[in-house]
């Protein structure tokens, strides 16, 4: 299977659980709780995939240049569909709201389609995948200088600050907290 084949497939079902999320009759409710959990541990292979097209690039430069307008662009639209959703929010029925939030996710997966073609991933057995995966974890992460992106990625440094927050933003928008979560 293909990259792009992974990018575009899992963003279609994230955005169909998200959907299904706001169907539930309180978003607040373990359903609709864990259907957005696997909403974003579905999304996770959308960035896995692009990792994986971002590192297929030919050119380091062009690598790093690639990688940072990847990220740079996703969180400037990560936050600008946040913004959206919220000023939404109070503004259309929670049916137009879930049609949003699924567009916000599945329309952008879209542009791989404009992406070149790639190899086709490895049919290996799954054994020689996990012993490939495992090397390359080691690699990445079993160095010296891997210890700071560690230890940034694993503790939950400024999460408290981040959590006290959100009553300001709350306010500044206009919403309710019930909304923000």
């Amino acid at each position: 299977m293909r990259r792009r084949t992974w990018l575009l497939g899992s963003a279609l079902i994230a955005a169909l659980l998200i959907g299904l999320t706001f169907e539930q009759s309180r978003l607040s409710s373990s359903g609709a709780i864990a259907l957005a959990f696997l909403a974003a541990c579905i999304g996770q292979l959308i960035v896995s995939s692009s990792g994986g097209m971002l590192g297929a690039l030919q050119s380091e430069q062009t690598r790093r240049l690639a990688s940072s307008l990847f990220q740079a662009g996703a969180m400037g639209f990560g936050a600008l569909s946040a913004w959206m959703l919220i000023y939404l929010s109070a503004r259309v029925s929670r049916d137009s709201l879930a049609l949003v939030a699924a567009a916000l996710i599945a329309v952008p997966a879209f542009v791989v389609f404009g992406a070149p073609r790639q190899v086709l991933i490895s049919g290996d057995t799954f054994r020689a995948t996990m012993r490939r995966v495992s090397g390359e974890f080691k690699r990445t992460f079993f160095r010296r200088d891997a210890l700071p992106y560690i230890a940034c990625m694993t503790f939950p440094m400024g999460s408290g600050a981040a959590s006290g927050l959100l009553p300001g933003v709350a306010r500044e928008y206009g919403v309710h907290g019930d909304q923000v979560a």
